[in-house]
């Protein structure tokens, strides 16, 4: 598979990183990112990421939410029913757009490619979630300006992505997961996002998936088990735009 070839300095990775080829993950057509079983799995990937949001609402003032990447929106729609009274927004390509609009009966729905066409919602928000999504794009400098442009002055941003020595190792030097361009380790994504502006409140390791007796779980559990390895490798990081 042909690579990336860019300056892994850019980006806090490793010297001989392999990024893989560019942003597939974006729809082509009629090839959707969010086909049946992706939806049917959504309630389970980076639930937690989504309790730490609702943490997030009781402890501040949050009244406007901008989910970036919300695909299914399975989790928004959870935290929706835990805080009906909120405003919320979810952003994601056209076709996961269309897919929330004809599935649910709250919320605002705003199709974008974050980095051709960034169209940002009319709201300033209070919390930003951004889950899984920067490992996807070819340039993550488009995901990072589109948060500066969505959040409220003194606003939260909460973004996961795998921590890829966890989920790979520690010699592992490119993604074999052909939709991820690239994966952090959890010093370069903070180096990543410091150098460009942000201050980390709280970073920390987060379940991967919502513990479920699904035979999809099972088989992803029990194959980390049998190499030594658990279900801890998503990382998330709280943060603000830095003051000028």
């Amino acid at each position: 598979m042909p690579k990336l070839k860019t300056d892994n300095n850019l980006y806090f990775l490793p010297d001989n990183y392999q990024e893989n080829t560019v942003n597939i993950t974006f729809d082509q057509e009629d090839e959707f990112y969010w086909d049946p079983s992706r939806v049917k799995r959504s309630a389970l990937h980076q639930f937690a990421v989504y309790h730490w949001a609702e943490k997030l609402v009781k402890e501040h003032n949050i009244e406007k939410i901008v989910d970036i990447g919300c695909g299914f929106a399975t989790k928004l729609a959870w935290l929706h029913g835990e805080f009906p009274e909120l405003e919320f927004w979810g952003v994601d390509q056209p076709h996961a757009v269309e897919l929330c609009k004809s599935h649910y009966n709250f919320g605002n729905w705003l199709g974008v490619d974050f980095e051709t066409n960034p169209e940002t919602p009319p709201v300033k928000a209070d919390l930003i979630i951004s889950s899984d999504v920067i490992e996807h794009l070819e340039n993550p400098d488009s995901l990072l300006d589109y948060f500066r442009n969505v959040v409220a002055p003194g606003g939260l941003i909460l973004m996961s992505t795998p921590e890829r020595r966890r989920l790979r190792g520690p010699d592992c030097l490119n993604s074999p997961n052909p939709y991820h361009v690239r994966e952090w380790d959890k010093d370069g994504l903070a180096n990543y996002l410091k150098s460009r502006n942000f201050k980390i409140i709280e970073h920390n390791i987060l379940p991967a998936l919502r513990f479920d007796f699904s035979p999809f779980y099972i088989r992803k559990a029990l194959s980390r088990w049998r190499k030594g390895e658990n279900m801890l490798y998503n990382q998330c990081v709280l943060m603000q735009v830095s003051e000028p």
